[in-house]
C-alpha cells in the first residue's frame, strides 16, 4: 500500500500544485518547504511588478527623446531584464522602428551593456557602469540625477563617453505585496530583501514592508554568497527571484521559486514556477504542503493498523488466507485511491 501509495500521493500533489497555477517540479520540495524558516526575495520583478514604466525620457546635448529611445531599445531588445523590457515596450508605444545599428554586445552582470555604435563606444546601464567607463557626466546632469535618483530606477546612455540620455523609470510594488509578507511575518518566518538596487531607492520602496534585512547594491555572486551565509547559519532558504543576476542564488537555495516572466535561464534552474506571477503563492504552497504530508502520515497509519490486524487474524486463524489476501488488496486499493485526491485536508 505505501509504495504504491506514496508516490501517487505526491504525483496528485504536483497536478493540484498546477491546478493552482504553480508548476512544481519535484516532489521534495513540498516536504522541504514545511521546513522554510527564511524568506529571500529579488525586489525588481519580484516583490515589483514585472513591468515598470518609463516615465520620463530625459535627452541631453543635440540628441532628442526620439533619438534616446532608438539607440536605447536597440540595444536593451536582445537583454532580458524588467527594466530592459520597459524601455523597448516604450519604443513601441511611441512608434520608434529600431534597426540594428550597434556591434557585438557586452552584458556585465548588474550594471548594463557596452557595444559599439559606427566604431564609437556606447553604453546602457546604471551609474555605476557610467563611473567604471569614467563616462562624461557635467554638472547639470549631476544635478538632475540627485533630484530623481530617490524617486525612480535611472538608467544612462552614454555614447563617445559622453552622457547623452536618462530614464526615470518607475517600479511599482505587487498590489498583494505588503499583505502577502505581513502574513509570512506573522507566521515567524525571517524575510530578507537582497537586490542589486541602490540603498536609498530600495529604502523608499520597502519603507512600509517587514523586512528583517535590506541588502543593496549586490551583484550576482554577492545573492549567492548571502544565501552560503544563510544556510551556513543553520537557515532554510526559499528565494523568489527573477532574472538572470539571481539564477545562481536560485539553484543554491533549499527552494528556488521565480515568476512566469522570469528569464528563461531562472525557470529552468528553479523548483517551482508561478503561472499567475502573485506574491502570495505561499498559502496555496503551505496548505498543499500540509495537505500531502497528512494524507501520507494517514496511509501510514491504516496501513500499520490494518495489515497488523490481518496478520493477527491470521494468527489466531480467525479468518482463512484468501479472505485475508482480499481484505488486504482491498485495502490497499482504499488507500491508493484515497491518495488520488489531495484537497485542503
Amino acid at each position: 500500500a505505501l509504495k504504491i501509495s506514496t508516490p501517487v500521493a505526491y504525483l496528485t500533489a504536483i497536478k493540484e500544485g498546477l491546478n493552482r497555477e504553480m508548476v512544481i517540479k519535484d516532489g521534495d520540495v513540498l516536504e522541504k518547504y514545511l521546513e522554510v524558516d527564511t524568506f529571500l526575495f529579488d525586489k525588481t520583478g519580484t516583490i515589483t511588478t514585472s513591468y515598470p514604466i518609463v516615465e520620463k525620457v530625459l535627452p541631453f546635448g543635440d540628441y532628442s527623446e526620439e533619438d534616446i529611445l532608438r539607440i536605447s531599445a536597440c540595444l536593451e531588445e536582445h537583454i532580458y531584464h524588467p527594466i530592459a523590457n520597459a524601455i523597448v515596450k516604450q519604443a513601441e508605444i511611441e512608434g520608434i522602428e529600431h534597426e540594428e545599428m550597434h556591434g557585438k554586445l557586452q552584458y556585465i552582470a548588474s550594471k548594463g551593456i557596452k557595444s559599439h555604435i559606427d566604431g564609437q563606444p556606447v553604453l546602457i546601464g546604471n551609474y555605476v557602469l557610467m563611473q567604471d567607463e569614467q563616462i562624461h557626466i557635467s554638472s547639470e546632469q549631476n544635478a538632475l540625477i540627485e533630484e530623481y535618483k530617490s524617486h525612480y530606477n535611472l538608467l544612462f546612455l552614454a555614447y563617445q563617453n559622453e552622457l547623452i540620455g536618462m530614464f526615470c523609470i518607475h517600479t511599482p510594488l505587487r498590489k498583494e505585496a505588503k499583505t502577502a509578507l505581513d502574513k509570512l511575518k506573522a507566521q515567524g518566518k525571517k524575510l530578507i530583501l537582497a537586490t542589486g538596487d541602490t540603498l536609498v531607492r530600495t529604502e523608499e520602496l520597502v519603507k512600509d514592508l517587514p523586512f528583517d534585512q535590506v541588502y543593496t547594491d549586490l551583484k550576482p555572486d554577492g545573492k549567492f554568497e548571502l544565501v552560503e551565509e544563510l544556510q551556513k547559519a543553520g537557515h532554510t532558504i526559499l528565494m523568489v527571484g527573477d532574472g538572470l543576476n539571481d539564477s545562481a542564488a536560485l539553484t543554491l537555495s533549499d527552494i528556488g521559486v521565480v515568476m512566469n516572466e522570469s528569464a528563461d535561464i531562472s525557470k529552468q534552474m528553479s523548483d517551482i514556477l508561478l503561472l499567475d506571477n502573485r506574491l502570495d503563492f505561499f498559502q496555496e504552497l503551505d496548505s498543499l504542503s500540509s495537505s500531502l504530508q497528512i494524507l501520507i502520515k494517514k496511509n501510514i497509519q491504516d496501513t500499520v493498523v490494518v495489515n497488523s490486524s490481518l496478520i493477527g487474524f491470521g494468527l489466531f486463524n480467525w479468518l482463512s488466507p484468501s479472505n485475508l489476501s482480499i481484505l488486504h488488496n482491498l485495502t490497499t486499493l482504499r488507500i491508493v485511491l484515497r491518495s488520488l485526491s489531495i484537497k485542503n485536508r
